[in-house]
C-alpha cells in the first residue's frame, strides 16, 4: 500500500464511528520502558511539537496508548539514550548500513489521531524514504474466535511487502504488524526506486523496529 493510500485509509478510519462497535486493548504501562517514560514526564504534558505537525495542544493529554515514534538518531550506530526507548542503552550499537544517500537523517513527522486518543499515525518523510508508524487500541468484536486465538498466540512480527510487477527483487514498500506494550502497531517503510535497497534489507528493518521510542501517551481507561 502506498503512503497516499495508507493516509486515505487512516482518514476513513478516523471518520468511522467505531466507538459503539469496538472494545479497547489495555496498554502495558508497567513495562520498564513505559515506566521510564512516565517517570521522566511525571507532572508535565509532552510538548505537542514532539508528536509532529498537525498535533494540537490537546493531543498529548487525550492519547491513551503509548505513542511510538522514531528515536532521534535512529539511523546511526549507538543512538543516544532516551526515556521510553524500546531497547536498553548499550544493546543497540549498529547503524542502518542500507540507509540511502538520497534520504535525510531526520524528519518532523506529520501527525494524525482520533478525537478519543485511541488511534494515531506519524508519517516521516525523509525524501526518497517514507516511514509511517501507527497504533490503535480499538479491536473488532466481530473477529471470529478462532482468529482471535491465532492472533493471541502469534509470536514475532508479521511482515508484508509490495513489489513492482510481482518482482520480489523490486520491493518498494514493506509493512510490519507488531505488538508492543500489548498494543498493535503497524510500521510501513516506503522507498523510491533509488532507495530500494532499504526496503529489501530485513536487518535494517529490525533496527528501525528496535529504535522505536515512546513519545507521548498517558494511562487511562
Amino acid at each position: 500500500m502506498t503512503v497516499r493510500a495508507l493516509i486515505s485509509a487512516a482518514a476513513l478510519c478516523l471518520a468511522t464511528p467505531l466507538a459503539a462497535q469496538t472494545t479497547l486493548t489495555t496498554p502495558d504501562w508497567s513495562a520498564p520502558e513505559a515506566s521510564r517514560f512516565l517517570e521522566e514526564t511525571r507532572g508535565r504534558l509532552v510538548d505537542p511539537g514532539a508528536l509532529g505537525e498537525g498535533a494540537d495542544a490537546r493531543a498529548p493529554a487525550r492519547l491513551s496508548l503509548p505513542v511510538l515514534g522514531l528515536r532521534p538518531g535512529f539511523t546511526e550506530a549507538s543512538p543516544p539514550p532516551q526515556p521510553g526507548a524500546l531497547v536498553e542503552p548499550g544493546l543497540d550499537t549498529s547503524g542502518i548500513a542500507s540507509w540511502p544517500a538520497c534520504a535525510s537523517r531526520a524528519a518532523t513527522p506529520a501527525f494524525a489521531s482520533d478525537d478519543g486518543g485511541e488511534w494515531y499515525a506519524q508519517t516521516y518523510d525523509f525524501g526518497c524514504v517514507t516511514i509511517v508508524v501507527s497504533g490503535d487500541r480499538r479491536t473488532d468484536p466481530n473477529v471470529p474466535n478462532a482468529l482471535v486465538e491465532e492472533l493471541a498466540d502469534r509470536s514475532g512480527d508479521v511482515v508484508s511487502t509490495v513489489d513492482e510487477e510481482d518482482d520480489p527483487a523490486a520491493v518498494l514498500s514493506v509493512s510490519y504488524d507488531i505488538v508492543r506494550l500489548n498494543v498493535p502497531y503497524v510500521v510501513t517503510i516506503e522507498c523510491a526506486k533509488e532507495a530500494a535497497g532499504l526496503c529489501r534489507d530485513r536487518a535494517g528493518h529490525q533496527l528501525v523496529l528496535s529504535r522505536l521510542v515512546i513519545v507521548a501517551g498517558r494511562p487511562r481507561p
